[in-house]
């Protein structure tokens, strides 16, 4: 990357981090008030519930260690929201399902952060929110392709 690539991505990289940080403050306090979880064990289920059903695969989606997302099954599982049963294709993994009560918090925490970003920034132009994801999803892309392939 050139110098002046390097001096444009640094102001983005200080404001997503901004932005990820008011997002966590935003949500996080009242998700575990009103659900009893936070917004890494919501992610989870949300990957259970897409269909993501190994451990070690929703630890490579959430860009997350592997005993973190163990951690945060052992207590999904506590909480009787996912069940973990041994795959019969292969022994040594497991399969990961929601229970319904699992599918039912997770309805209920779409509700919740629905109403809670709505309350915060239901105010900003929906052109605007579109037009960034568009662009964060392009840059995405973009930063998943090794650097020689945009030359």
């Amino acid at each position: 990357m050139d110098t002046h690539a390097d001096e444009r991505i640094l102001p983005v990289v200080r404001r997503v981090l901004q932005l990820a940080r008011e997002f966590t403050s935003i949500l996080d306090a009242p998700l575990e008030d009103k659900l009893g979880l936070n917004l890494k064990e919501l992610f989870v289920l949300r990957a259970i519930q897409e269909g993501e059903m190994r451990p070690g695969r929703i630890a490579a989606q959430m860009k997350l260690p592997a005993p973190t997302v163990t951690r945060i099954l052992d207590r999904l599982v506590s909480l009787r929201l996912v069940e973990r049963s041994v795959d019969q294709n292969d022994l040594r993994r497991f399969r990961l399902e929601l229970t319904p009560e699992g599918r039912q918090r997770r309805e209920q925490s779409l509700y919740t952060i629905r109403a809670l970003l709505g309350e915060r920034f239901g105010h900003v132009d929906v052109e605007l929110l579109e037009r960034l994801n568009a662009d964060l999803a392009e840059l995405e892309v973009q930063l998943a392709q090794p650097p020689d392939v945009l030359l």
